[in-house]
Formats: C-alpha cells, structure tokens, sequence
C-alpha cells in the first residue's frame, strides 16, 4: 500500500511539474509573443516616418507649383501690356487715317470758293525781311498746307496791301459769296474786326490761318448737306 501511495504521489508530483513547466513555456511564449508585437509596431511606426517625407514633398510641389503660378502672371501681365501697346498704336493709326479720310472728303467745289490772300506791299515784305524770312516765306507755307490737305481747289495768291501795315506781315481770305475779305473762326477780336490776319510770322501762326480756313470750308460742307437733307424732307424722300 505504501508503495502504491508512493506511486500515486510520484505520478502527482510529475503531474504537477509538467503542468508548471507548459504555463511557465505558454507565458514566455505570450511574452515572446507580445514582445515581438511590439517590436513589429515600433518598427512599423518608424517605417511610417516617410509621413514626414510626405509632407515635406507636398511642401516642395506647393513652393514649385507657386513659383509657376507667379512666374505664370508675370507673363499674363506682359502680354497684356504688350496688347494694350499695340492697341494704342492702332488707335494712333486709326485717328491719323481718319484725320487723312476728314482731308480727303474736303469738298473741291466748296474749297474752290475760298481764296487766300497773302500781303506783298512793301511794309510785309520789309518786314519778312527784318526777321529773316523769304519774301515769299508766308506764301510758300500757305501753299504747301492747303496741298497737304488736298484741298486743291483753295486758291492762294500774292496780293497787294492789305491796309494793316503795322500789324504786318498780314493774310486775307476771301470768299465767292462775299464782297472782300471775310472774318473766320479762330482770328482774334481784332482781327476779326478788320478780317485781317495779323502777324503771321511763325509756321504756328500759318498753321492758324490754314485751320481757320479748313474749318471755314467744314463748315460750309455741313451747311450743304443740312441743306440737301431739308429739301429731301419737304420732297418727302426722308
């Protein structure tokens, strides 16, 4: 009996001690286990670390992709000066073409009714003299600006004194409908009152008396045709 006591606790006892050492081996093995877990995460964690990286690319494309952007309205900028430049100068051309088209449309039977007078008396020609000018100094730039204008039908003549001779040089117009000479818009009070120009001495003052006449001959072309549109309204054509 004691014998088989023994062999009883004996076989308990090795019972005991297997079922000790497999929880101590599954406890190491969870350990282990959790261990190596954490080892995986932390790894993970610093394999992640490109988030970094990431971040720092984006950052990179962001500074790029505004530099283009900047770059990008610098050059829509010039373009658009480069445009409005060439706008301007087209408009330049177009005034200077209509100012050419205004000169060309000068109606010749209406300019054929005007007549510049340019004073050759003695008191005008010493005078041109005095200043240096050619005798036929005022002539010469009244022709050539009536040629400019093609406004062929404009007469321009030397003439003989002009009664202001203290105001000289001096130039006259005159005008078919007209007995004398005639006062125009752009003289002054005085010039007005004896429809005489004074003074023409510079190329500003010929350049006076030419647009005087230029607008003395518009004038007489709107005339004209408010004329013919008044008939054409009493005709009823209008």
């Amino acid at each position: 009996r004691i014998s088989s006591s023994s062999s009883v606790a004996a076989s308990l006892l090795l019972l005991l001690l297997l079922s000790s050492v497999a929880m101590t081996n599954g406890w190491s093995c969870t350990t282990c286990t959790i261990s190596r877990s954490r080892s995986a995460f932390f790894s993970r964690s610093r394999r992640s670390s490109p988030m970094t990286t990431r971040i720092t690319t984006a950052k990179t494309t962001t500074t790029t992709a505004t530099a283009t952007a900047s770059a990008s309205t610098r050059i829509y900028q010039q373009q658009q000066q480069q445009q409005q430049q060439q706008q301007q100068y087209v408009e330049k051309d177009d005034d200077d073409d209509d100012e050419e088209e205004c000169n060309l449309l000068l109606d010749p039977a209406i300019c054929s009714q005007f007549k510049i007078l340019t004073c050759t008396s003695k008191a005008c020609s010493q005078k041109r003299s005095i200043l240096g000018l050619d005798e036929y100094a005022t002539f010469a730039a009244l022709y050539g600006r009536k040629e400019e204008a093609d406004a062929h039908g404009v007469e321009v003549e030397e003439s003989p004194c002009l009664g202001r001779c203290k105001l000289a040089p001096c130039v006259a117009v005159e005008h078919d409908d007209y007995v004398g000479t005639v006062g125009l818009v752009g003289m002054t009070d005085a010039e007005l009152n004896d429809r005489v120009f004074h003074k023409i001495i510079t190329e500003e003052d010929c350049d006076r008396v030419w647009e005087s006449v230029e607008t003395g001959i518009t004038m007489m072309m709107e005339e004209e045709r408010e004329e013919i549109f008044d008939d054409s309204k009493e005709d009823g054509y209008v």
